[in-house]
């Protein structure tokens, strides 16, 4: 399973690298389905949440603090919160 890009891609993940975005998605997009369809099963919504829990994170990236743990915890966070 992919891991999220070092701390170092995350400057380029701000500045919306297209490298560095691809990394991104790739690396939390099959963790992020597994939250949603834990809420939801096989439903639709699923799709629309791991869509809205990425365009969430890449928008809010100043808001993650990497001495609270790993982004990919950070996403999953936001992934749950949407479900909810």
């Amino acid at each position: 399973m992919p891991h999220p890009p070092p701390p170092t891609d995350l400057r380029a993940l701000r500045r919306r690298d297209p490298q560095a975005v691809t990394a991104f998605v790739a690396a939390v997009e099959g963790p992020t389905y597994a939250v949603a369809r834990a809420f939801f099963g096989a439903d639709s919504i699923v799709d629309d949440v791991v869509q809205s829990t990425l365009l969430r994170a890449l928008t809010r990236l100043d808001q993650f603090d990497a001495a609270r743990g790993p982004l990919r915890t950070w996403v999953a966070a936001i992934a749950r919160n949407l479900c909810r």
